[in-house]
């Protein structure tokens, strides 16, 4: 049985439940935000107003049709966006025009993901496909028998993809054969959630249900170490979910993860070892900003934890209630989309509100995602400007400029 968390990373309300556990849901009064039946329709907080701060405008959009809550994020190398949309498109977008674009490749799931080479999205019948980013004809197709929800990741001459029964497959990045696979076991009652994979320095991490973090061979997917994030708790299924969300966070020497109703933790990248735990859970993860893990926590709080102990920095509370997404970093500065489709922007330093957007109705699908501008020409030789795009629920991509 699966809770259906197609949503969760950008609006926890949207959960879907498998079967009856809706009840068990409406029962429970710590899961309420997450039941969308519990009190009817949500009580936004109100924003408070924001004097002056940066200026914060569209700088292009481009039109890719709806996708509802699925759940999809755009990929980006460079100035160069990949993105998907639920009829079956994929398209290659640049600086707001649409250089190839491919129909008909069924019902995605909602992970795409590129090194500049190709580009992966994969079907919710289980199937991955690669695509040439230069032209977008297909390349190859490979049969998994597993749903993929997470972006894929692509590298060491691979490509890693994680299925939602558990299974971590790697295949070929030239062909798409499969090179190996690694499975686990999982426990009763996960999220369905699009936890991704992070390649790093020849190695892949990955969370799973039941709050472990483990790191593998990327060439071979023999298993190195294996850590635990949260151990579950309660008597019921339900209270003893503890999956670890988002992607794990990798650093210069630590790597760290989140887990649902359960903690925040860093372990040693080399050994697994623990270097420190903390009672903050989430919902959607976090980032590392420098020495700053910066993570969103159940209650919408924006929280700054020192990487190297664990103590806190600093705390946000603008966006308490309002189901605030996982944060992207760019450059000094935060952006977090909230579940009424609003654009927040935070100064990394301190976590003080300097920028906010609000997007049309429907909000945000996914989560914003870094994209680098051409130079400006009226700006220092030096000086690389970088921003971020979004895709929405009700229409496409939008491209953003931090000044």
């Amino acid at each position: 049985m699966r809770l259906d968390a197609r949503a969760l990373p950008q609006r926890a309300a949207g959960l879907v439940v498998a079967g009856l556990m809706i009840l068990g849901l409406a029962a429970c009064s710590s899961l309420d935000r997450l039941n969308p039946f519990a009190s009817g329709e949500a009580k936004w907080p109100e924003l408070p107003p924001l004097a002056g701060g940066l200026p914060l405008a569209p700088v292009w959009r481009v039109d890719l049709g709806e996708v509802g809550d699925l759940g999809y994020t755009p990929a980006v190398v460079g100035q160069t966006v990949f993105a998907i949309a639920r009829a079956g498109t994929l398209a290659r977008i640049e600086v707001g025009k649409t250089l190839w674009r491919v129909d008909g490749l069924g019902r995605l799931a909602g992970a795409v993901a590129s090194d500049g080479r190709i580009v992966v999205v994969s079907t919710a019948q289980g199937e991955a496909i690669a695509h040439a980013a230069a032209d977008g004809r297909e390349l190859w197709r490979a049969r998994l028998g597993a749903e993929v929800i997470a972006p894929p990741a692509i590298g060491e001459g691979k490509v890693f993809l994680r299925g939602n029964d558990g299974r971590l497959f790697a295949l070929d990045a030239s062909d798409g054969k499969r090179r190996w696979v690694y499975q686990r076991n999982l426990p009763p009652l996960t999220l369905r959630s699009a936890a991704g994979l992070t390649l790093a320095d020849g190695r892949l991490y990955a969370g799973f249900p039941g709050g472990k973090l483990v790191a593998l061979d990327a060439a071979s997917g023999a298993l190195l170490w294996e850590a635990t994030v949260a151990t579950p708790k309660g008597t019921t299924e339900l209270e003893r979910v503890a999956d670890v969300v988002g992607n794990p966070l990798v650093g210069a020497h630590e790597v760290c993860a989140v887990a649902w109703q359960g903690r925040t933790a860093c372990f040693d990248r080399r050994s697994g070892a623990p270097l420190w735990l903390r009672e903050h859970a989430s919902s959607v993860g976090g980032m590392l900003v420098g020495k700053q893990l910066v993570l969103v926590d159940d209650q919408g709080l924006v929280l700054a934890l020192d990487v190297g102990n664990g103590a806190s920095l600093w705390r946000q509370d603008l966006l308490r209630g309002r189901q605030p997404g996982r944060p992207l970093v760019v450059g000094e500065h935060l952006v977090v989309a909230d579940g009424q489709g609003v654009l927040h922007v935070l100064r990394g330093a301190e976590g003080a509100a300097v920028g906010r957007y609000r997007l049309e109705a429907g909000g945000v699908t996914g989560v914003p995602v870094g994209l680098t501008f051409a130079q400006d020409p009226s700006r220092p030789a030096s000086s690389a400007l970088s921003g971020f795009v979004v895709q929405t629920r009700l229409s496409g991509l939008v491209a953003f400029r931090l000044p």
